[in-house]
């Protein structure tokens, strides 16, 4: 018999280790010749301390239990390769109701057509029990239901496991992944009882063809399926540039409020007349982005909200600790623009707010002043009678101290509508009757619902924004900061509101905050400095405006601009400055928008920010 644990046994590379480490060589056991017999031992004689080895008697005498179940099946093991067994692999001393061991695979072969065993693997494994049926290697999750009765007498069997893999969310949807091919699911079906499919779904857990069904989308049917994940770059960059007023070109500049409505003039055309995008935009994503607008406005607003929220990776900051996501704007534009500067800290920072019910504005500018030991007062006015609309003081957060700190103003009519020249005047007087001198910052968040009406809602959103800045300049002090929202800015008439703030402050700023959501068209203009000191001249101007967009139904005409044309050509600073804020705004929200609509055709695609 060779010896054991010598490389050149041919037994030694056939030896089946299952720890995973090789049986030691002969060249690391010590030589006695070298080392000398252990203590108390002869040379050339055995040790008598091995008798006492389980090894050795194993070798020597194999033992071999009276009441082994198993006995005549292990007969048919060779006796050669229990002889060579170095680790006990075999040993039959071993508990005949021990599992077998999950690493041998021989103990997981499996006939399904007949459901026995292979005769070979039989006399191949020292554990196996004639009532014990495995699971096959080609299908190892098949459920055999005549077993049953097996599973529940083993007493390794956990009625709870279930032998599935994790259930994949889009294999049960037709989407290719990586375990299972779409082709093979067709070919072979799940035969798992505890499908998912089997459990009832939310309302929202519909297949891409239920979204394709339910949206009026004509290219939903017709286009692949997507890629599992998708990746998206985030843009962490606003814009910051100032343009001031006078600075490229001097001329452009004026002095003087007289010199300002000089170049006022109210453009009137017919209702239907075209708009030239091409002057302050370009007209091609102009229309590309209405063509958006256009294919998701059949989408239900329900999968039209996830899409919008699932595409932007700002939209998880949500409102943070405030009631809405409007503070959550003007905590970005305040952080990048300081707009609670002031001269003197010992003086109380006044500001007003215009059209910003519920209040996430007016709780932003009051929590910040508060947390950070500052004195401070608003002033608020916004319609009523809207739930959305009206001030929800409750709701602020406690650092806010809205009671003493809060005024607010529903005008004259106690309606709190600003397109109401009264409400305006009033407003104005209750504010100069505190701080003569007006406020330090007016901001102003007013919305219009344009469900249904996206492609107009800068015509509709006109008379708002005439009137937000007409009350500004009726409380605003000189040196004083406005922040006021616009969407979109590609008509004329839109444009020369801009060109007026331009004229009336040092400098003016279009941005877009990073949490303002770049599916939508909004973005905010930072006016920094006043000029003039409630130029009444301007405000006239801007309430004929006003009379003007109201009475369109009835005279047929519609305000398409509200400076001369020419007086814009020649300011090329302005023009080049609004139009290159337009393009590059107008890209972004095209790209957010498709994002938007490849979300809705397939719905379970993984977006990586």
């Amino acid at each position: 018999m060779p010896e054991l644990f010598t490389d050149d046994d041919p037994d030694y590379r056939d030896t089946r280790v299952d720890s995973g480490i090789p049986p030691p060589s002969l060249s690391t056991i010590p030589h006695f010749d070298e080392r000398g017999p252990p203590r108390g031992t002869a040379r050339g004689q055995p040790d008598p301390l091995m008798s006492y080895n389980p090894k050795r008697q194993r070798n020597d005498a194999p033992y071999q239990r009276q009441d082994d179940p198993y006995q005549r099946h292990n007969e048919g093991y060779g006796r050669h390769e229990r002889q060579h067994d170095p680790y006990g692999r075999n040993d039959q001393r071993r508990d005949p109701y021990q599992r077998p061991d999950h690493r041998d695979e021989r103990s997981h072969r499996f006939d399904h057509h007949d459901g026995r065993h292979h005769g070979s693997d039989r006399r191949d494994d020292p554990y196996h029990r004639p009532d014990q049926h495995y699971r096959s290697r080609e299908d190892p999750y098949h459920r055999d239901e005549r077993h049953s009765s097996d599973r529940r007498d083993d007493p390794y069997h956990r009625s709870e496991q279930h032998h599935r893999p994790r259930e994949d969310p889009y294999e049960r949807h037709g989407y290719p992944s990586d375990r299972h091919d779409s082709r093979r699911s067709e070919q072979r079906p799940r035969e798992d009882s505890h499908r998912r499919d089997d459990y009832p779904r939310h309302p929202d857990s519909r297949t891409s063809q239920d979204y394709a069904a339910s949206s009026k989308h004509p290219e939903l049917s017709s286009q692949g399926l997507p890629p599992p994940s998708k990746a998206i770059e985030v843009d962490f960059e606003m814009n910051t540039n100032f343009l001031v007023c006078g600075e490229d070109d001097a001329t452009a500049k004026l002095s003087t409020e007289d010199e300002i409505v000089q170049c006022l003039q109210i453009k009137f055309g017919g209702m239907d007349e075209l708009t030239d995008y091409d002057f302050v935009s370009s007209a091609d994503l102009v229309q590309q982005v209405n063509a958006v607008k256009n294919r998701l406005s059949g989408t239900q607003h329900e999968v039209f909200t996830l899409a919008r929220s699932r595409t932007n990776p700002f939209d998880h900051i949500d409102s943070a600790i405030f009631m809405n996501r409007a503070a959550t704007k003007l905590a970005v534009l305040d952080v990048t623009f300081n707009l609670m500067s002031v001269t003197d800290p010992s003086q109380i920072f006044r500001f007003a707010d215009l059209c910003g019910g519920p209040g996430g504005f007016s709780e932003y500018l009051l929590w910040r002043a508060h947390t950070s030991g500052q004195r401070i007062h608003g002033y608020g006015m916004t319609l009523k009678g809207e739930a959305d609309k009206e001030w929800r003081v409750d709701k602020f957060h406690s650092d806010a101290n809205v009671q003493e700190s809060f005024t607010i103003i529903d005008g004259q009519d106690h309606t709190g509508d600003i397109c109401n020249p009264e409400n305006i005047a009033a407003f104005a007087a209750e504010v100069r009757q505190e701080c003569p001198s007006g406020v330090d910052l007016v901001v102003a968040d007013g919305g219009i619902s344009f469900e249904g009406k996206q492609d107009k809602q800068e015509l509709i959103a006109r008379q708002l924004l005439v009137c937000q800045i007409a009350t500004m300049l009726t409380s605003l002090q000189k040196g004083g900061k406005f922040v006021c929202k616009f969407f979109d800015i590609t008509q004329e008439s839109t444009a020369g509101l801009v060109w007026i703030l331009y004229q009336c402050f040092e400098s003016i700023c279009i941005t877009k905050p990073l949490t303002s959501r770049p599916a939508n068209s909004e973005r905010y203009i930072i006016c920094d400095k006043l000029r003039f000191s409630r130029p009444q001249a301007i405000i006239d101007y801007l309430m004929k405006v006003n009379q003007a967009i109201k009475d369109e139904p009835t005279t047929q005409k519609r305000v398409c601009g509200v400076v001369e044309h020419g007086i814009l050509e020649r300011d090329e600073s302005f023009l080049e400055y609004l139009k290159m804020r337009n393009m590059k705004y107008a890209i972004k929200q095209k790209e957010a928008l498709e994002r938007v609509e490849e979300f809705v055709q397939h719905p379970y695609v993984r977006y990586l920010f």
